[in-house]
Order: C-alpha cells, then structure tokens, then sequence
C-alpha cells in the first residue's frame, strides 16, 4: 500500500503467473452501448489466458468527431489515475536573471491577478503543491494537471474537450462525468473518466485493462477486479481533492478498518496482513479522527463571500489524506484477494502454486556453509510470499540482519585478535622458524575467514543501510537478484566466521596433543571429548527446535494460536493476582477442577 506501501508491486521480472483477465477483442470494433451500463464491469468479458503474452498499457484509438464537418480525428489514449506522470514530468524551472518586479501606486502583490489563465479553467492547488485547472462543461467537470496558459496547449485540451463532450451526446451519457485530462510525451493527450457515486473509472471506448490483472499474477473474478478499480478511484480523489467531500460513511469505514487491523496486529503480529504496524495504525487513526473533526470547517475570521473557498481548501486536506488510505487498504485488499474464496487470511500464507527448487549451488554450498543458508531463505520466503513484499517486515527483516551481521563482524574482529596472539606463542611456532606447524598453518587459516567475514559483513551492513527499499523497490530488488542467491550471500558473515572458529579450534587441539606425556594427552582428550559433546547436544537441540517451528508454521489456523496465547497470558495475570489475594493451589488441583472461580466486587463469581 507510500505512503507506505505498503504496496508489494510484483517486479517485472517476476514468473508468469498462472491466469490473468483480458478484455474481448472481438467488441474493439463495435460502437459503445449507447446508454451507460448499471454496471460497468457487466461490459468485461473475462478470458482467462498466458499473462506472458504481450500487452500494452493503454489502448490507443482515433476518436472521431461525431460532426465530422467541424472536427477531424483526435489522437487520444486511455490512460489510468496511476499512470499519469505526475511525478516524473521533468519540469525544469530556470532561474530568471535581472528580474524586475514594479508595482503601481496604491497596489500590492494581493491585487495580482493571473489573466494568461483562460477564464473557462479555474485554477486549483493540491496540498502537496501539484498545480491543476478544472472547467465545467454542461454536467461534466475536465481536470488537467497541463499548462493551460500555454496557447498550444490551451488549444489542443480544448480540442480534445469538444470531442469528448460531442462523443458523450451522441452516446446519450447524462449521469454527469468527471474528465481528467493528461498531456502525454507532448504528442496526443490520454484521459479516463470518473463516476463518484459508484466509485468506478471508465472511458467511452473500449480499453484494455489487462495490465490490472497482471499486477498481482491475474484475478478471480470480475468482483474481484472490481477492488483494483476502486483503487484508482481513490487515486484519483487524493489528486483532486477540492471539489470531492467525502461522506462520514468513508471516515467510519476507514476507522474500523484501521481499529480491526490494529487488533489483528496485536494479537497477531507475525500473520498481520497489513503493511502498517500496531503503533502507525494507532498514529493513523489519532489522524483520522483528526482530519474527521476539520472536515466542512472553516476560520471564524473568513468574510462570508470567501466561504466556500475556504471550506473548499480545507476539505482538500482532508479529502486528499483520507483517500491516500483508502487507496493503500484498497490494494492490500485487492491483493490479498479479500472477499474470495482462497482469500490470504495470514502474511505467512501463500495461495499461489509453488514449483520453487533448489539449485545446484544452494545444494551443494549449504552443507559446507554449516547450513546457514536454508536458515536465510526460510526467513527471506517468509518476507517475500507469492513476489509480494510488506512494508513493515521486510523493515523488521532487514534491521534484525544488520544487527546480526554487526555482530558477527565483533566477533571475527575478538577473533582476528586471539589467533595474532595465539601466533606469538612460542610453542606454535616451529623450532627453526622455517616451516610452518599444523598448528600455525590452521591459526593462519583461521585469520583469513575472519577477515572475510569482518570485510563482507561491513559492505552488506553498509548497503542496506544506506539502502532503505521500499516495499516495491525490496520485492523487484528479491525478483532481480534471486531468493537463493540473497540467501547464501547472506550467510556468509556467519558461515566465514564460523570457519574461522573452527580452524581456530583445530590449531589449539594440534597444540594441545603435540605432548610428549601420555597422562597429559589422556587428560587432555577427555576434556576435548566433553567439550564436544556438549557442543553437539547444543546443535542437535537447535535442529530439533527448528523442525518444530517449521511444523509449527504449516498450522492452518496461525491467528487462533496467538488468540489462544493470548488467553495463556491473561490466565497467568489473573493468576498472579490471585497469588496476592487467596491461598495458592496446586497445580494438580487446578487440573483436576478444571476452572477456577473468582469472586468479583459485585458478589458475582467468574470463571477462568
């Protein structure tokens, strides 16, 4: 969903999915039906095809003047609310050398008056500072984010405006229409068309939206799509805000929204969803109810005929703020396929076939790298489900690597210092100084990993943390590199240093056994065959506790677990207090009750 994003775009390299919805071709040379659709989405004919076939983003069409006497053709594509270049115009504003700014006597800059604007587009500023232009022609409103004081300009939206409204009468389209209109690579413009009270965007000639279904590997179902459209509804609404107040059946959906997934996160931080923390949830309703209270306001100083205007421009802020949100949960909904059957239900869930193996260097490097990689590309799966990334775990995720390999990076470094020093012992060294010891040789090895290790967890600590990705920015970046391949290079700080333990283990054994005594060798064996296996009773416990996590995982009830754990713990709180008030009871008598009853201040018992 950024704003946070929390939306996990799927990168482009990503593998095809396994369905996507199309559009029928065979319609594209029909006219439109003629009277709006009760639905639009009754218009869609769903053909489940290879979403690895080639697709355009927009449909590009000659539009015709229906008067074809006072119009000729007009080059106009479709376009989407997320598709604009809002945000990658590249307008550059040149300084403006020996300019000079005079005023007329009895006059100040309050009385300037923008006259290059064409008096049938008013002018409006977003709150983020995005200029736009708004025009109302008959029931329809046009929107621009372009330059209209540009003749140029001025001329073609014009154009494409009058073409449009004679497409919209003949068709006999009166619901009254919201237009945005958008200047494309300065050679055609693009538009798409809004109806508010059905939250829905449409155009008045076909369009191939198949790029919709794409975005999350294919949907369901045409209901299903439906979801992704009021996404860009929303994402429209945030960009034009002023003239759009929205219903307190918005605010209280937005607030329960929020109030249940702040629960969800609570009781269930690991399988929450939702890109938002339990913590910004909170923050994001605080804000809501905020925005809530400012909302048809206005200052108590604002003369009367300035009213409107400053409702207008206050309701902008809170319009805009709000719709952002809706857009972000819309999305996350969209996909996480809320409301079908196979719905994701945990962040740890994945509903997508898996035909994922192991390569052959993952196989054979794991082994020799003390299996650390199995252990990273477990957790890098549980970040990375179905090519979709959440905000706030991969954070987590991320932030717990970075103290990891700092650590590793202490250790290498106290380890690099006791193999110098173990160098320096005499009885390492050889007699005559010219050929290395066994000893010596695994001390030296033992330094080598060690500096590997320091030198490989500085760069990737560095890199990601002057790194921080967004939740799309992490899943292409996964896609890119390959979840395998992160997973080994990974473990290498650990698996390096690990080696370097070893080797150095190795050079005091070789020592500690190069005696001449028998009692000493004796003695000393038996300490080594104690330490080793107190070490292998350590590795053999951390197995077996792995493979129970792993089981534990594949529950398929992960929230009833952490409801039930919650009720664990507030037994145990409501025990605690009992301790302090009754005499304690055994355990066996606990058991054998069954239940205990507590006796509250009204005289009534409760049971726990």
């Amino acid at each position: 969903m950024s704003t946070k994003s929390m939306r996990s775009n799927k990168s482009s390299t990503s593998p095809a999915a396994p369905e996507s919805v199309g559009i029928d071709r065979s319609t594209q040379d029909e006219d439109p039906v003629p009277a709006f659709p009760e639905d639009i989405f009754s218009e869609l004919d769903a053909n489940v095809h290879s979403a690895s076939s080639s697709r355009s983003s927009s449909s590009r069409v000659e539009v015709e003047s229906p008067d074809d006497l006072n119009h000729s053709n007009v080059p106009l594509s479709c376009t989407w609310p997320s598709r604009t270049k809002r945000y990658s115009r590249d307008i550059k504003i040149r300084p403006f050398e020996n300019a000079e700014w005079k005023f007329q006597p009895y006059k100040s800059i309050y009385d300037w008056d923008d006259e290059a604007i064409p008096k049938q587009w008013e002018f409006k500023a977003h709150p983020e500072g995005q200029p736009y232009y708004r025009s109302y022609r008959g029931s329809n409103l046009y929107l621009t984010e372009a330059d209209v004081s540009n003749s140029e300009i001025f001329g073609g939206i014009e154009h494409a405006v009058r073409t449009l409204q004679n497409r919209l009468r003949v068709d006999n389209f009166e619901e009254g229409a919201e237009v945005l209109l958008e200047w494309s690579d300065g050679k055609e413009w693009s538009y798409y068309m809004v109806l508010h009270d059905r939250r829905i965007i449409f155009w008045v000639h076909p369009c191939d939206c198949s790029w919709l279904a794409d975005d999350i590997g294919g949907v369901k179902s045409k209901k299903h799509l439906k979801q992704r459209f009021e996404v860009e509804y929303w994402n429209h609404v945030e960009r034009f805000p002023h003239h759009i107040p929205l219903s307190q059946n918005v605010i209280c959906e937005l607030l329960g929204v929020l109030s249940y997934n702040t629960v969800g996160s609570i009781t269930a931080p690991r399988e929450s969803i939702y890109s938002f923390s339990a913590e910004e949830m909170k923050v994001l309703r605080d804000i809501v109810h905020t925005l809530d209270g400012l909302k048809n306001s206005r200052g108590s100083d604002v003369p009367e005929e300035e009213e409107m205007d400053s409702i207008q421009e206050i309701n902008s802020f809170v319009t805009s703020s709000l719709a952002r949100l809706m857009a972000l949960i819309g999305y996350e909904r969209f996909a996480n396929f809320h409301g079908e059957h196979g719905a994701r239900l945990s962040r740890l869930q994945s509903i997508r076939p898996s035909n994922r193996k192991r390569t052959l260097m993952m196989t054979v490097l794991s082994p020799t790298l003390f299996f650390a990689p199995d252990i990273h590309l477990k957790n890098i799966e549980e970040v990375w489900i179905d090519q979709m990334v959440l905000q706030e775990p991969w954070k987590e995720f991320i932030a717990n690597l970075v103290r990891e390999w700092e650590g590793f990076v202490l250790y290498s470094t106290v380890l690099l210092n006791a193999n110098v020093a173990f160098l320096a012992i005499p009885v390492v060294a050889g007699q005559d100084g010219t050929l290395a010891t066994p000893a010596e040789i695994a001390s030296q090895v033992s330094m080598i990993t060690s500096v590997g290790s320091i030198i490989i967890g500085l760069l990737l600590s560095r890199h990601h943390q002057l790194k921080d990705k967004s939740a799309e920015e992490a899943a292409r970046y996964m896609g890119d590199k390959g979840l395998q391949t992160l997973a080994i290079l990974y473990s290498l700080p650990y698996a390096l240093l690990m080696w370097s333990m070893v080797t150095f283990v190795l050079s005091i054994a070789i020592t500690c056994f190069d005696v001449r005594g028998v009692s000493q060798r004796v003695i000393t064996g038996v300490i080594w065959l104690f330490i080793c296996l107190l070490i292998g009773w350590a590795v053999v416990t951390g197995w077996m506790d792995s493979a129970s996590t792993r089981e534990e995982d594949k529950s398929p009830l992960p929230h009833s677990q952490s409801v039930e754990g919650l009720s664990v713990s507030i037994r145990a709180k409501i025990g605690g207090l009992m301790d302090r008030r009754t005499p304690r009871r055994s355990d066996s008598e606990i058991e054998k009750n069954g239940s205990i009853r507590l006796k509250t201040m009204s005289g009534s018992n409760l049971e726990v």
